[in-house]
């Protein structure tokens, strides 16, 4: 059963938010934007795909990453599927998806850097900073953290 998990502690100014989901409408492929050869990438031989998502929604956070990851799952080997957001209900303002960072440990697996902006409409308060995105393809964990960097 995959586990979906906040990562905590990667940082000295860690903010609050950024969720992990199982994909649901955010998934959809018309939401990916274009164009996909961009904004599409593939890591460990295919097994992993990213995707930046934008559900088109008229605030400062339409923007999420989708991540499909073994292990394969079902009579139809699907991947799991999931969704990360600054909330539940909020995308990011921005995500940098071009200026992404790959690494790997084979410790901790796959992890992805992403410079990003927030905007929580409940603060009235944005800021930058660095979307970590942890990929374990044995379980099928994927876990997120935001490290702010700037101050808005």
């Amino acid at each position: 059963m995959r586990r979906l998990a906040i990562l905590a502690g990667l940082a000295a100014a860690p903010a609050t938010g950024q969720t992990v989901t199982p994909c649901t409408t955010e998934a959809d492929a018309r939401h990916i934007v274009e164009p996909w050869e961009d904004h599409i990438r593939s890591y460990a031989n295919g097994a992993v795909r990213i995707a930046l998502t934008d559900t088109g929604d008229l605030t400062a956070g339409a923007l999420r990453v989708l991540v499909l990851t073994p292990p394969y799952d079902g009579p139809n080997g699907a991947r799991y599927c999931h969704v990360i957001g600054w909330t539940e209900d909020v995308g990011f303002a921005t995500l940098r998806f071009g200026d992404m960072i790959p690494t790997y440990d084979p410790a901790t697996g796959l992890t992805l850097a992403v410079p990003a902006r927030f905007y929580d409409p409940a603060l009235d308060m944005s800021n930058t900073g660095l979307l970590q995105i942890r990929v374990n393809q044995a379980t099928g964990d994927v876990l997120a953290a935001f490290l702010v960097t700037g101050g808005d």
